[in-house]
């Protein structure tokens, strides 16, 4: 089988040879997106050309009709900056702020409708001719008035636009006039007012300033401060005094209660611990008795080394009472030092006890005086924070009316200073038009009218439910599309010519048709439409003639009783057909016209009669149709639209699946789903669509293979 170009619609489908010898489908249908709006346009571009030359012309003719050239007048006002040092004395403002605000200010002044209204009384105003514009004279030339900033310049650019220059100037200088008179006016008027009212504040100021000056001066006194750089000083000395005193005592008695609590330790340890009380040996050295016990102790053991010099021997009676002269001394001297030790404890312990008694009275008595000369220190720091309060209260005062003399200086200089608002440039009418719109209004027109096309061709568009491409077929019905056929002028040749042209798209097509058919079932096919005109006919033949090439035994039927498209085409109208093989009038063999060398038989519809759907649902009738179907490798059935004509779901019945024809921008999506819900309910299998008559610019990726037939060889309404 010659594979041929396949169908180039929205789905391609691959195919190959199964081990059964049949076509096998391997690729399922791949959507592709559209461009919505520029298929909009390639396909209403009648409509775009058509809305965009009715709008541009109607526009255009508008404009040269309600719109004339126009004359501009303008006039230029200086407004000269505030000078920073008169600024109220603060270095920190913001001039250029201030100075953009002050603008707006003006801008707003001028275009106020109090200030127009008093222009427009002027008498040069009332003598020039009257505004060519209905309506308040004020309320138009507020419409008219723009005042504007030139740039990051100090002027200001009044201007007028209208049809009489002459007026315009008139009433432009009559209202910088009024605008600069009353800038004077208000200027002086605001001048005198703020110098009244700060030099009202300034003597407040002073009468307040002199009232805190003697209160500081009271209060001073009062606290018994010599001046504001010796506060307190007094009261700080005697304070820290006390304080001192207060360490001291609580030292005191502190080192003699440590004395007395290690005399009564150590007096309770024993003899050898006694020896070393703190001062006990400076008070045993100055006792007499003492002293004398241990210089006799010392002579008498000195004496010991004398002895052998005087001759004294052991036995001599000095020598051998010698220690127990010694042992006796040296217990009178441990008897004095007991005694005296005992003494010695009594009078440092009574020492220590009045020295702690003193040194309690005394921490007791520097206390109280303590807290006395802190209440006291306390009550002169209160005193001072309010003296300082006040201070800083005088000091305010003074600061405020060091600015309000500055700000009065201020109002004095700048009333000696020539105008802030000047007149730079008065208004003098052109000569000619100055200003013309239309060229900028036609070309906004011409895009306008350009943007409607586009714009009334996609909602046209949209609102269209026609059929035009493969892919709205796939999108709006979920059925595959086999292929399709172009549109061909009717210049491009005689029947016969166009048939032979079809004849490549439909063998494309039949290929298609082949890959998606069931190999157990399907070899009978019902090729009809929604409505007339789709070309079904001449799609069944071409495609019996492509099935009937590729070696099959093809059996073309046509079932269109009313139409008879096929019998027609092919001159059989007068040949038996399939009208009579139902009523069993005719023999099958009388009833089949062979078309060799095209392995085809063809079916003519027979006689046009009525009550043909009586006869297509007569069992036994359709028994011997089937049976003679049984006879062939494909049928194709020609029957009529299934929306025209009843006849086409009982013929659906009697195949295996049906194909749809579809004419491009003919059949719409709801006649083609209505179709479809047809064949669906009698059990039919719509097996795909072909849409026939497409144009090849509304088709993004040129669907088809080029030929077609022309629209004189559609089929005619039944």
């Amino acid at each position: 089988m010659n594979n041929g170009p396949m169908s180039t619609t929205h789905d391609i489908v691959a195919v190959e040879r199964s081990p059964g010898g049949e076509l096998a489908a391997l690729a399922a249908p791949h959507p592709v997106v559209e461009a919505s709006l520029a298929q909009a346009v390639a396909q209403r571009w009648m409509t775009v050309l058509v809305v965009t030359l009715t709008a541009a012309a109607a526009s255009l003719a508008a404009i040269v009709l309600l719109l004339r050239p126009e004359y501009e007048v303008g006039s230029l006002v200086h407004v000269a900056p505030v000078v920073r040092p008169i600024l109220a004395g603060d270095m920190d403002t913001d001039i250029s702020r201030n100075y953009t605000s002050y603008m707006a200010t003006q801008r707003g002044v001028i275009l106020s409708p109090d200030l127009i209204a008093a222009a427009m009384e002027a008498p040069e105003v009332r003598a020039a001719s009257p505004l060519d514009m209905p309506g308040d004279p004020v309320r138009s030339v507020l419409s008219m008035l723009r005042v504007e900033r030139l740039g990051n310049t100090e002027l200001l650019r009044l201007s007028l636009v209208g049809q009489q220059p002459q007026t315009l100037a008139t009433i432009l200088n009559s209202i910088v006039r009024t605008y600069l008179r009353r800038h004077d006016d208000e200027r002086r008027s605001s001048d005198e007012q703020a110098l009244a009212s700060l030099r009202a504040e300034q003597t407040e100021l002073e009468t307040k300033l002199k009232m805190k000056g003697e209160q500081v001066r009271q209060l001073a006194a009062d606290s018994g401060l010599a001046g504001p750089n010796d506060p307190g000083h007094t009261n700080e000395v005697t304070v820290a005094t006390y304080q001192g005193m207060l360490t001291e005592a609580r030292k005191t008695r502190a080192v003699a209660d440590g004395r007395l609590n290690a005399i009564r330790e150590q007096t309770q340890a024993g003899a050898d611990a006694r020896i070393t009380l703190p001062g006990f040996e400076e008070f045993v050295g100055r006792d007499a008795t003492l002293l004398s016990l241990k210089t006799q102790l010392r002579d008498t053991e000195l004496s010991a080394l004398t002895d052998k010099n005087y001759g004294r021997g052991p036995g001599h009676p000095d020598v051998q009472s010698r220690p127990q002269l010694i042992a006796a001394l040296k217990d009178q001297i441990q008897a004095r030092e007991d005694e005296l030790r005992d003494i010695f404890v009594a009078v440092e312990m009574r020492r220590l006890e009045a020295e702690m008694h003193s040194a309690a009275i005394t921490e007791k008595v520097v206390q109280e005086e303590l807290q006395r000369a802190q209440a006291e220190r306390a009550g002169a720091a209160r005193q001072e924070f309010l003296l300082e309060d006040v201070r800083h209260e005088r000091e305010q005062l003074e600061h405020t009316l060091a600015q309000v003399r500055n700000k009065v200086w201020a109002v004095e200089v700048e009333q000696n200073r020539t105008a802030r608002v000047t007149l730079k440039s008065p208004a003098r009418p052109p000569s000619e038009p100055n200003i013309d719109k239309r060229l900028k209004y036609a070309a906004l027109a011409l895009l306008l009218s350009g943007m409607l096309g586009v714009g009334a061709a996609f909602v046209r568009h949209r609102l269209d439910t026609n059929l035009y491409s493969p892919t709205q077929v796939v999108e709006r019905l979920g059925v595959r599309v086999l292929g399709t056929v172009h549109q061909v002028p009717q210049a491009n040749g005689t029947l016969t010519a166009l048939e032979q042209g079809l004849r490549e798209p439909v063998r494309g097509i039949s290929t298609a048709l082949l890959a998606v058919a069931s190999p157990q079932t399907s070899h009978s096919r019902l090729i009809t439409s929604p409505t007339p005109g789709s070309g079904k006919s001449s799609m069944a033949i071409n495609l019996a003639r492509s099935l009937a090439a590729t070696g099959r035994r093809v059996l073309l039927v046509d079932g269109d009783n009313n139409h008879r498209g096929i019998s027609r085409k092919l001159d059989l109208l007068k040949r038996p057909g399939l009208k009579e093989l139902l009523e069993g009038t005719c023999a099958p063999q009388a009833a089949l016209q062979e078309l060799d060398p095209h392995r085809i038989a063809v079916i003519p519809a027979g006689e046009s009669v009525g009550g043909f759907g009586e006869l297509l649902a007569n069992r036994e009738a359709q028994m011997r149709l089937k049976g003679l179907f049984s006879l062939y490798d494909e049928v194709i059935v020609d029957s009529p639209p299934v929306l025209a004509n009843s006849h086409a779901l009982i013929l659906a019945t009697l195949v295996d699946e049906a194909v749809l024809v579809l004419r491009a921008g003919q059949s719409s999506r709801d006649e083609a789903e209505a179709a479809k819900e047809y064949l669906a309910a009698v059990g039919s299998r719509i097996v795909g669509a072909i849409l026939n008559g497409v144009d090849p610019k509304n088709t993004r990726y040129g669907y088809g293979y080029g030929y077609g037939y022309s629209t004189t060889y559609q089929e005619s309404s039944t």
